[in-house]
């Protein structure tokens, strides 16, 4: 059974772990300062924490609070994320994983910026499939990679549809502007 906004929402404040669609791909997520929720989602994956994640926000008013200094983000014909420096204790470090600097994007998808807007959070955002796998572009794909978890009620899924991207988002580092994943 798929979620509306509101009810994922209310997962995600309870510290639920949620499967959505973004513009490109289906994405696992949670409250990034959910420890326990955010192991869930390391645990479904099989990702290696050292990685770190993509935090998505709403717009830039709500990332601006936690970064060191004001960035310049693109919007443009490509979805992009950055790599960000943040303030000391901004974001809980098991986000970054071994990384310097935090992965952020403003998402573009109508259903997530609701979705953040609704939660009262930022979103962690990292592709729904185990490692090694496909990333999901249906929502069938989910019940395929992710049955038992969903059976157990580990995992709850958003309905929705992905957006019209062909490809996850590319990464550049908003310092340095170079591109870290085209």
């Amino acid at each position: 059974m798929s979620l509306s906004v509101s009810q994922s929402a209310l997962c995600l404040q309870q510290g639920g772990v949620l499967a959505y669609p973004t513009e490109a791909v289906w994405g696992l997520g949670c409250d990034p300062f959910n420890q326990r929720a955010f192991e869930t989602i390391l645990q479904l994956k099989r990702r290696d924490p050292a990685k770190g994640v993509i935090v998505l926000f709403a717009n830039y008013a709500q990332l601006a609070p936690y970064l060191s200094s004001p960035i310049q983000i693109e919007q443009g014909p490509r979805v992009t994320s950055y790599l960000v420096n943040i303030k000391p204790g901004a974001m809980p470090s098991w986000i970054m994983g071994q990384h310097a600097k935090l992965a952020v994007r403003i998402c573009e998808h109508q259903l997530v910026q609701q979705l953040i807007h609704q939660s009262g959070t930022p979103l962690v955002s990292t592709s729904l499939n185990p490692q090694g796998k496909q990333p999901a572009k249906h929502a069938f794909q989910v019940w395929r990679y992710f049955r038992a978890a969903l059976q157990q009620k580990q995992l709850q899924i958003c309905q929705g549809s992905v957006g019209n991207e062909l490809r996850p988002s590319r990464i550049i580092d908003a310092e340095s502007q170079r591109i870290l994943r085209h």
